[in-house]
């Protein structure tokens, strides 16, 4: 039903779909944060169905875009993660205050804190905000390596 190219992450119909659609057109459906193709009435993050598509199985796992970037589904910026791995990958919230990943503050001071397989750990709390901020990256990097996501 679908080509996907993995060099460039575009899926396209290799039939005509829902009637209208006809062969050779994009199959895509721009969500919020990612893209998604409707199949028999269901709709699939594409991301997921790259998986498949190249593996031949439907991933077990979560499946993130390296950078962050949902509509880029190119086969070298996906992968499989679990939720811990894909929340370390995630951009900065809009509410944050501090402008680092992992650092409030806290009674005058910055205390760093990280969050590993839905627990909460405090890192420690430090008198400058750049000093916390090195402590929230090393305990990122020593948590989830490559998964995370610098700031």
């Amino acid at each position: 039903m679908l080509h996907y190219a993995p060099d460039t992450g575009a899926w396209t119909w290799l039939v005509r779909s829902n009637g209208r659609v006809p062969a050779g057109s994009p199959a895509v459906s721009r969500g919020v944060r990612y893209i998604a193709i409707k199949i028999d009435g269901r709709s699939h993050p594409a991301h997921r169905l790259a998986v498949l598509y190249m593996t031949g199985a439907w991933p077990d796992e979560e499946v993130v875009h390296r950078d962050g970037d949902g509509f880029n589904n190119r086969w070298d910026n996906i992968r499989p993660a679990t939720r811990s791995q894909n929340c370390a990958n995630r951009k900065l919230f809009k509410n944050n205050t501090s402008g680092y990943r992992g650092v409030i503050r806290h009674e005058g001071r910055w205390a760093a804190q990280i969050r590993v397989n839905g627990k909460n750990r405090r890192i420690g709390v430090f008198d400058d905000l750049a000093t916390a901020a090195k402590a929230y990256e090393a305990a990122a990097l020593a948590a989830f390596g490559e998964y995370r996501r610098d700031g």
